[in-house]
Parts: structure tokens; C-alpha cells; sequence
């Protein structure tokens, strides 16, 4: 959805707060989401991209190798699907998914293979 669904545009500075990411504006009705370049953590005191690039994990696993998930990376000029090992602190971005059926807690997940 947001893929297909949105103008993705990079800011430096969103809303004069001085936080860098992208802001993803619905071409549907002007809706918008901003996703902060919040970095990655590994470790302790490792807090590395802060600023330059934001992570964000989806709620599937690798299907060969269940220690990585799939996610998302942004930055000025990317927007790349792909895995990570899942003891890296990335960030995660909540959604509301309207079709999921919550009695049984089922889940299509990140579609990745409609990023590539």
C-alpha cells in the first residue's frame, strides 16, 4: 500500500523539529505518515545512523533463515526492502490493518516480494 499508494518525499527537517526522514503523502486523499531516520542500535551503547537512515522492521521472518526478519531501510535517496539479524535494534512502525481477521490472529505480513 504504501508502496504504490504514496508520494515518498526525504526532509531534513520535519516540521522544524530538526528530525530527518520521509514523509508518505496517500495520492489517495492526502493522508500522510512521517517514518524518523531513527537509526539503528547494536549493543549496549552502538547507536549508529541516527539522522541518515531509518530501519523499520516488518512482522515476517526470513524464510530460510529465521534469525533475520524482513524490513524496510529509507535515506535520502533510498527506499530498499531487505533482511537484518534480528538482535539489531531497529524501529517499528504500528499499523492498523482494517482486512485482519483478530479473532484468530492471522496476518499477510510484509510483502516483500513485491518490493523487489
Amino acid at each position: 500500500e504504501l508502496k504504490d499508494n504514496c508520494n515518498w518525499t526525504w526532509t531534513d527537517n520535519y516540521r522544524n523539529t530538526g528530525v530527518s526522514g520521509v514523509i508518505l503523502t496517500s495520492i489517495r486523499n492526502s493522508n500522510f505518515i512521517f517514518l524518523p531516520a531513527a537509526g539503528v542500535r547494536s549493543g549496549k551503547d552502538n547507536h549508529y545512523q541516527s539522522g541518515q537512515y531509518g530501519h523499520y522492521w516488518s512482522s515476517t521472518l526470513h524464510s530460510v533463515y529465521p534469525e533475520q526478519g524482513l524490513l524496510i531501510s529509507i535515506g535520502p535517496d533510498i527506499i530498499n526492502p531487505g533482511t537484518g539479524n534480528r538482535e539489531i535494534g531497529r524501529s517499528v512502525r504500528p499499523v492498523y490493518d482494517r482486512n485482519r481477521n483478530s479473532r484468530n490472529g492471522s496476518s499477510e505480513g510484509f510483502d516483500y516480494e513485491n518490493w523487489k
